[in-house]
């Protein structure tokens, strides 16, 4: 009975095992054999994907050879392009996959076709050629013990090793093996994780929103420690203040860690490397496939896997991602503390905590470990550690630590010449005792290098590791690889180094610019021969190479900004640091930039020759500033008496008639111009984020009625959509469809209208076609390009047609229509009147000065037709605002806190993102506002009694400048006009009592010798001064202005055609008002005057209607609550104390209220339907309001101080939370629904 038990468990057990086995043998690649194509051309199953995004660059399509259907890939330029499939496997198991496959035209130096699974170290053998022979491809490799899934590839390149040629594949084959072959390498199939910057709604759209938060953290923060530079601060004070702030820093950066995905190849790199490593053990790591880096950072990230695997970390979660970047967050603060370390040993303790919380709040290094997930940081710490080594005479110890440095990183071999430096000054100092420490310092740093590499190198070759730090700094032969120098500037991103400028290779002119770094780095230091000089000298060299070598990465440049600091520290120079933070700025965006897109694409090109150029600049005071320090010239001090910040009633006074009254400091200071500057660069990112693309369709096709185009697919095809992109003219036309060419049926009807220029229609189809006609049916068409859309919305390429300006730019045609790549709100009349403008054409849009409209045809002429050329001028004035603010604040309040303050509320206000991206003109008179009231408001700190004449006229010449330039632009800068006129009549009249009363007082006699001849002076020179006052204003307030509103209409005057003369131009003035006084039509958004400052109904510009499911992109124009309803509070407060008496002794209570109901009064006498922006030119007053009213408490409160960062800081989290739909910046609906706080809000 048992026996026969035993039998049956024996055949049950054999019916398990033998299905199984023959599941192993089956091929999980769905259509391996390439039979079968969707329509839009790829095979089913498949899907492409490339390094470089470019069909001129690489492309697939199917052949057939010998009587059997396959793929091919071709890559026209160096290029890493893939066809990829997703199949499902087993942890733990060995897989063999296979194929056959055909190489030509590979450059057999790099990597050419070849199987690899995408994600993973895992490859074949390559093939660059193969002289038209197939031949079998395979490679055996192992799955995790939790993996689920690999992605097989069929390549052309490797990650870092793009090439061009082609390759054939075909019978592609994934099964599972229970046996290997005798001498086949198992490779790790280990998956890595998985980009969520892959998502178009995550990932990467929200890179922008944590950059703008790491760089406003760093912004509040050197601002706070800023502030302390007038007080001596205690080293234990000092120290809780870091250790504060070190906090801090580290909590963001753990924060960003968690929730930012990183940099996608490199993180999955860092990944399978370790799990490689893991998996295998050091000495067969370099079998397994591609791998750049030495040895010394390997053993990190084995332990990195070690651990996720003990705690069963997955990839792409949040304690995983925050595992992988921890090493270079832990040592981004290490480098901290030890420049606060270093700079304490100088015993500067308030220098130090700036030093410190400048590195450790440093944008471009948080970007770096935190967000991107790469650990130059690491290389930074050893490289500061080694340094210091050097500036303590431990010369063994620097030795040690440089050794480590290079097994970490190949780029350490860049900063070489730290040792030499340190090196050479122990040989000049003792000869005999120097020679010794240096070879004692070889040694031991071949010593650490040897002992680091030898577990990998165990089964290499003895070269392996030489070649392996040859072939690492050789790589990506271009001129350069993302990093804005003087070669992006030349337009050579991704150029090959061979290719020639002026006549010779880039790599000529990068090793020419490279030695000359060298070499000027040299002769500084031996002129100097100071230990100071070691930090400072090198960093010289690493920015020089970055700045003019070719090769140069994006992050190259960032251990130099660690030596510059170190420097700054040791030198005690003032010019460093602003150095060191202009470089942490350019650099801080050639890290975003290449973080959001992968590359530096072109619509990036424009802010990076600006990035550039803008680093030369920065190497060019570097030297000079590094020239003067090294041979002996003057430094700037940090040391140096600087003026304490104290509490103090700061009210502006006039300067009385004996000119005792207190004068106003209106000089900027460097505190100034860091705040300003720094306010400036962080809304001007955040302002272009997406402004729009910069292509569009450019040839145009003109048909009038009874003209046709036809469109042949080249094959019978079913159309879901077509979609155009038109000009001006108004005009019918309809679209049909034929499978023959003479039959035509299911003809559409389309309208074009005053609304439907420059942006893409979609209409919908239900067609089984090849050709498509379109016949104009009534009036002119103009249409720039047409498109038509198959089943699975993807574009169909057309092979011909008649009229080829129709389909010659297809390449631009937009995967999705939105405010990226079409007008939207009231661009359809000024972006559309700036284009007639530049074009000579008939305006259409003439319900306003045409002034505005000139900026952005001038916008046009630079960046094209496109929505990021009819943007930009608005954009660019709503940064200017920024620094406009700032000299408005500071002309108010003289004290950097309070002029920071304002401008800050302005910058992060809602109206002044949401109003300013838009391509109409309301930017440009809100910026000539808050311009011309500045200078008025200069000129009342003036007194053509004690200040020369000439220099009173200034700011009153830039006042009616500015003031004619807001009233050409847009009619409410008469409105603000009349408050300039009251506000002057004001200051002048405190000139006529300054003369009655000398008058009176010379009259009463008994005067001491000074007051005497102080108001004989007056009324000497009043009569003359005041007339030749009131001559200047009548030109600057009157003749100036009224010259520029006319030359405003100069492009009107040149228009080829009647009625386009001087009287035209008066009639055009009586129509703007008929029209302006008639617009009684009501409107969805319409809002009256006096719920604008309640911020009571939003305007609704633009919504998206292709976002997925639970997704919104919408843009609308609100006013921040907190800006806008604590504004309003403090205008309350403002009025009423003038009312009181106030304003007699603080005369800005009056200036304020006089600018505010200038703009905003005249609102309530018109009678045309009006809008939320209309407020935006009264905005900067109740902002300056609530300074106002901050500057008061201040001065009373101990605690105001802090209320006001309190308060910034809610004003910036709103700003956070209501980005998206400030910008379109997509959303979940959850979060759009968050933010209609109001139930008159509409959002989206």
């Amino acid at each position: 009975m048992r026996r026969k038990i035993w039998i049956c468990c024996l055949l049950l057990l054999l019916a398990l095992v033998l299905p199984l086995g023959a599941q192993a043998a089956e091929n999980l690649v769905q259509n391996g054999d390439f039979s079968q194509w969707d329509e839009s051309g790829l095979p089913v199953g498949w899907t492409y994907a490339a390094w470089t995004q470019d069909e001129t660059v690489s492309t697939y399509w199917t052949e057939e050879v010998d009587g059997n259907r396959c793929v091919r890939l071709q890559n026209f330029s160096e290029n890493d392009a893939r066809l990829e499939q997703t199949v499902a496997v087993r942890g733990n198991t060995t897989y063999r996959i296979s194929a056959r496959m055909k190489a030509e035209g590979g450059d057999p130096e790099r990597t050419g076709g070849n199987l690899s699974v995408s994600g993973s170290l895992a490859v074949s053998q390559d093939y660059a050629d193969t002289d038209g022979q197939w031949v079998p491809v395979e490679l055996y490799g192992k799955t995790g013990f939790f993996q689920g899934e690999i992605t097989v590839a069929l390549r052309v390149g490797f990650y870092g090793e793009e090439n061009v040629g082609s390759a054939w594949f075909d019978d592609v084959v994934v099964e599972a093996v229970d046996e290997v072959p005798a001498g086949v390498t198992v490779q790790s199939l280990q998956d890595a994780p998985v980009s969520a910057a892959s998502d178009e709604t995550e990932g990467a759209d929200w890179i922008p929103m944590q950059t703008f938060v790491a760089a406003a953290f760093a912004l509040l923060v050197c601002a706070f420690v800023y502030r302390l530079r007038g007080v001596e601060i205690e080293k234990a004070r000092a120290g809780r203040l870091f250790g504060a702030i070190l906090a801090a820093a580290g909590a963001l950066r753990l924060f960003l860690a968690a929730v930012n995905p990183g940099y996608e190849v490199d993180i999955n790199c860092f990944t399978s490397w370790g799990q490689t490593l893991a998996q295998v053990g050091p000495a067969d790591f370099y079998a397994q496939g591609f791998c750049d880096y030495p040895p010394g950072y390997l053993y990190v990230l084995g332990l990195q896997a070690l651990v996720a695997n003990l705690l069963g970390l997955t990839a792409n979660t949040a304690p995983y991602l925050v595992l992988l970047k921890l090493p270079a967050i832990a040592c981004d603060l290490a480098a901290a503390y030890l420049l606060y370390r270093i700079a304490l040993r100088a015993g500067k303790p308030k220098w130090a905590l700036l030093a410190g919380a400048a590195y450790a709040c440093m944008p471009a290094a948080i970007l770096d470990s935190a967000m991107w997930g790469q650990m130059d940081a690491v290389l930074v710490l050893l490289i500061l550690l080694v340094v210091d080594a050097f500036l303590q005479k431990k010369t063994l110890r620097a030795a040690i630590l440089y050794g480590v440095a290079v097994a970490v990183k190949p780029q350490a071999l860049m900063l070489g010449t730290i040792p030499l430096f340190g090196y050479a000054l122990e040989i000049l100092e003792d000869p005999r005792r120097g020679a010794k420490r240096l070879l004692a310092g070889v040694a031991a740093c071949l010593g650490v290098i040897a002992a680091i590499s030898l577990p990998f190198l165990v089964r290499q070759e003895p070269a392996f590791l030489v070649e392996k730090y040859l072939s690492t700094l050789s790589s990506y032969p271009y001129a350069t690889v993302n990093a804005l120098n003087f070669f992006f500037a030349a337009g050579a991103n991704w150029v090959d180094q061979g290719a020639a400028l002026l006549g010779l290779p880039y790599a000529v002119w990068g090793t020419v610019g490279l030695l000359a770094s060298v070499v000027v780095g040299l002769v500084f230091f031996f002129k100097s021969r100071d230990r100071r000089a070691i930090p400072l000298c090198a960093a010289l060299i690493l920015a020089g190479a970055f700045c003019l070598g070719v090769r140069m990465h994006e992050r190259y440049m960032f251990p130099a900004l660690a030596l510059l600091l170190l420097a700054a520290v040791l030198y005690a120079d003032r010019r460093l640091y602003g150095i060191f933070a202009g470089f942490s700025a350019t650099n801080a965006v050639n890290i975003y930039i290449v973080l959001q897109n992968e590359h530096v694409l072109a619509e990036n090109q424009a802010l990076g020759t600006v990035v550039a150029v803008l680093n030369l600049a920065l190497l060019a005071c570097l030297l000079l500033t590094a020239a003067d320090l090294c041979f002996g010239g003057k430094r700037l001090s940090t040391d140096e008496d600087l003026p304490p910040c104290r509490r103090q009633v700061v009210g502006p006074r006039l300067p009385d008639a004996a000119g005792t009254g207190e004068r106003a400091s209106l000089r900027m200071g460097r505190v100034d111009w860091l705040l300003m500057g720094a306010l400036t660069l962080v809304y001007a990112v955040l302002a272009f984020y997406q402004l729009g693309d910069m292509t569009a369709p450019q040839t145009l096709w003109t048909g009038e009625a009874g003209d046709s185009a036809v469109l042949d697919l080249g094959q019978e095809e079913r159309l879901t959509e077509f979609r155009y992109y038109g000009e001006i003219p108004y005009g019918d036309f309809t679209v049909e469809f034929s499978t023959d060419g003479a039959n035509w049926s299911g003809a559409v009807e389309q309208s074009v209208g005053v609304h439907d220029m420059f942006k893409w229609h979609s209409v919908a189809l239900e067609e089984d076609a090849r050709y498509v006609r379109l016949t104009v049916t009534k009036d002119e068409i103009k249409l720039f390009e047409v498109a038509l859309f198959g089943e699975d919305g993807t574009i169909l390429p057309i092979a011909s047609c008649t009229a080829e300006a129709l389909a010659d730019e297809q390449s631009i045609v937009p995967a999705e229509i939105s405010y990226m790549n079409s007008m939207y709100f009231d661009e359809v009349y000024h972006g559309r009147t700036a284009y007639e403008q530049l074009h000579n054409m008939e305006w259409y849009e003439n319900t306003h000065p045409p002034l505005g409209k000139v900026f952005i045809s001038w916008s046009i002429a630079a960046f094209g037709m496109t929505p990021f050329g009819w943007r930009f001028a608005g954009t660019l004035a709503g940064v200017l605002m920024v620094p406009a603010m700032y000299l408005l604040c500071k002309t108010l309040f003289r004290r950097p806190l309070f002029a920071f303050f304002g401008t800050f509320l302005m910058t992060f206000d809602f109206m002044h993102l949401a109003q300013t991206r838009l391509g109409t003109i309301d930017s440009y008179p809100v910026l000539f506002i808050i311009l011309s009231f500045a200078f008025l408001l200069r000129y009342a700190y003036m007194s053509f009694y004690h200040d020369k004449l000439w220099k009173t006229f200034v700011p009153l010449a830039l006042s009616g400048f500015f003031m004619g330039l807001g009233m050409a632009s847009k009619w409410i800068g008469i409105y603000a006009a009349a408050g300039l006129a009251v506000l002057f009549f004001w200051i002048f009249g405190t000139r006529v009592k300054e003369y009655l009363a000398a008058k009176r007082d010379l009259a009463a006699g008994n005067l001491s010798a000074e007051r005497r001849q102080n108001c004989e002076h007056i009324a000497a020179v009043f009569k003359g001064k005041a007339v030749k006052t009131i001559l200047a204003c009548v030109v600057f307030f009157g003749i100036i202005p009224l010259a520029i509103y006319i030359g405003s209409y100069y492009q009107f005057l040149r228009i080829d055609a009647p009625h386009h003369g001087l009287k035209e131009v008066w009639n055009y003035q009586l129509h703007m008002f008929n029209y302006h006084k008639g617009v009684f039509d009501s409107h969805p958004f319409e809002s009256p005057w006096w719920q604008w400052p309640l911020d009571i109904r939003n305007i609704w510009y633009y919504v998206s209607d292709s976002m997925p499911a639970g997704w919104v992109s919408s843009i609308s124009a609100l006013g921040s609550p907190a800006v806008w309803w604590a504004g309003l509070a403090c205008l309350i407060w403002a009025a009423v104390r003038a009312v009181r008496g106030y304003g007699k002794r603080d005369p800005r209570l009056w200036w304020l209220l006089i600018g505010f109901c200038a703009n905003y009064l005249p609102w309530v006498l018109v009678p045309r339907v009006t809008f939320v922006y209309h407020y935006f030119a009264s905005v900067p007053f109740i902002v300056l309001c609530t300074v106002l009213f901050s500057e008061d408490l201040y001065d009373k409160k101990r605690w105001a101080k802090t209320a006001m960062f309190v308060f910034m800081g809610v004003v910036l989290a709103l700003f956070l939370l209501f980005y998206p739909v400030l910008t379109g910046v997509p959303m979940t609906e959850l979060h759009a629904s968050l933010l209609n706080w109001l139930p008159s809000w509409t959002l989206y």
